[in-house]
């Protein structure tokens, strides 16, 4: 899923599995419970997002690229996405999980992020969460070795552009449908940091660290249960092949599992 060293994060469909409770992010990455979601209020968001997101399948809606999902830009959420991914030493990362059983790993709130290290991968997400898709990105930070190395915010900036640039041919798509222009969904983070614990998937020495990031990504309103195949793919002029990869997708309804009686 990581072409060369730029980085792919695959991150966590159709807003008619919103119900009330659906969880909200708060500006400290907390989630808090909606309680006060009405009938009609889903129903408005629903058109809302039918008339604005850029593809939509009958079970999938792709949020429009300034569009913000439980009061965080997409920007935003491509950080929480890095920070979440930089977080965890490499035994047990999903970036280098190769089948799907560790994505959940480490994940809580309304937004999933995807990512793994084989060509195809299956993860299982619960109904009612967002999916931020990273077709192909990068982030550069102040204490990973060249060339994602930068001192300052121009540096740094300039570094994750630089390993994005020579990118082409970038797609993706949902169950087929390919998303349009996806080169309009390119975007760069703020200045943020990370946290690299030891034996990080990053090789950075431990402690903490600024960064920036550069990525194609999108966020996919949350899909009723069911099975999705997310597809994205990319050329980099260095390699003879495309940079391709796909998730199976699986949206599961919480269940419900009576405890066995006793006699």
């Amino acid at each position: 899923m990581f072409p060369v060293r730029s980085r792919a994060v695959l991150a966590a469909g159709m807003l008619v599995s919103l119900i009330a409770g659906l969880a909200v992010a708060d500006s400290t990455g907390a989630t808090t419970p909606d309680d006060t979601v009405a009938e009609s209020s889903v129903a408005g968001t629903l058109d809302t997002l039918a008339d604005t997101s850029v593809a939509i399948t009958p079970e999938i809606a792709v949020l429009p690229p300034d569009e913000p999902w439980a009061g965080l830009t997409r920007s935003e959420w491509e950080v929480r996405a890095w920070q979440w991914v930089a977080s965890m030493p490499e035994d047990v990362s999903p970036w280098r999980d190769t089948t799907g059983e560790r994505c959940g790993h480490g994940q809580s709130g309304p937004v999933f992020f995807l990512t793994g290290a084989a060509d195809e991968i299956t993860c299982v997400v619960a109904e009612g969460t967002a999916i931020l898709v990273s077709s192909i990105g990068t982030e550069c930070s102040t204490v990973e070795p060249p060339p994602y190395f930068g001192r300052t915010e121009d540096e740094l900036r300039a570094c994750a552009s630089a390993e994005i640039d020579p990118y082409t041919d970038v797609h993706a798509s949902i169950n087929g449908q390919e998303i349009a222009d996806l080169g309009s969904y390119r975007i760069s983070s703020p200045l943020f940091t990370l946290t690299f614990p030891e034996n990080n998937v990053f090789g950075a020495e431990p402690g903490v660290a600024q960064s920036v990031s550069d990525s194609y990504s999108f966020i996919i309103a949350p899909p009723p249960p069911g099975e999705y195949e997310i597809a994205t793919s990319a050329m980099h002029p260095d390699t003879p092949e495309p940079w391709a990869m796909t998730v199976n997708l699986v949206v599961e309804a919480p269940q419900v599992i009576e405890p066995a009686t006793t006699t």
